[in-house]
């Protein structure tokens, strides 16, 4: 029976010893410091890659440019009017095409702008919007699909144009 115990007891004191020698080459394999002289900030296996990835995106996001902040009033005033004053939105977007040509946003004025021509059954403006929307984004496959759906919809033969139209 003491011998067993005192059997025990040399294992127990073998586990400890070992995990005393292991101990410090598994931290410092780790990134952990040994020594008190170097800081965790020093040591770049300290962060995980989850937080160096988070924050590359932040940086990313901050030093991005936010664009003019009177062409996004611009087109913020007019994607936010309503369906039922189709006058002023085709003011707002001709103004806004004309001060911001080649914006971030043309493409989108370009879409609502041909759509809301056409919910105003005025085909001549719709017809020369999609085609400069689509000369401009050929792309862009919502003013594709808009202009594919009107165009043989509104074909009529008696059109002078009805041909050039369609092509």
């Amino acid at each position: 029976m003491r011998s067993i115990q005192r059997s025990a007891w040399v294992w127990f004191a073998v586990g400890i010893v070992s995990a005393g020698l292991f101990l410090p080459v598994t931290s410092s394999a780790q990134g952990i410091p040994t020594d008190t002289r170097r800081t965790t900030s020093d040591n770049t296996l300290t962060q995980t890659d989850s937080e160096r990835a988070g924050q590359q995106l932040e940086d990313t996001y901050l030093g991005q440019t936010m664009g003019d902040p009177k062409e996004e009033a611009a087109y913020q005033a007019f994607h936010k009017t309503s369906e039922e004053d189709m006058a002023k939105k085709v003011k707002l977007a001709n103004a806004f095409l004309a001060k911001y040509p080649g914006d971030r946003y043309t493409e989108a004025v370009y879409e609502e702008l041909s759509q809301t021509y056409y919910d105003m059954k005025n085909l001549p403006d719709f017809y020369t919007f999609s085609a400069k929307g689509l000369s401009l984004f050929p792309d862009d496959v919502h003013l594709l699909a808009l202009s594919g759906w009107v165009i043989p919809r509104a074909f009529t033969t008696s059109d002078p144009e009805a041909d050039k139209r369609l092509e």
